[in-house]
């Protein structure tokens, strides 16, 4: 009598497979970007720039003279950037508030 065969599974069709056990994979992307999105961590740039601003405009004033003469216009150009970031998001967010309350 002869051994029964051990035959490779078959390839089924994907044409074949019903729709429900198909994955969604726009379902599946949209769960994972939501998941990304909950899970990234938010960075306070308003106030870090504004403290920067500040730590660098006390800076110029406290460094010894020696080291002031050096890194004086580096220390300007560093708070006048900082501040400009800061003013900038907060004019931004203003705007936003503003183009929300036109839309209610």
């Amino acid at each position: 009598m002869p051994e029964p065969r051990m035959d490779l599974p078959r390839q089924i069709e994907p044409e074949a497979v019903p729709a429900m056990l198909r994955p969604a994979s726009s379902a599946v992307d949209e769960e994972l970007q939501a998941w990304k999105k909950a899970r990234k961590r938010q960075i306070p740039w308003g106030p870090l720039s504004l403290m920067a601003s500040l730590c660098f405009g006390i800076a110029s004033f406290e460094l010894p003279d020696s080291v002031n003469s050096v890194v004086n216009l580096l220390l300007y150009a560093l708070s006048a950037m900082s501040f400009w970031v800061w003013y900038s998001t907060r004019r931004e967010k203003r705007r936003a508030k503003a183009r929300d309350l036109k839309r209610q």
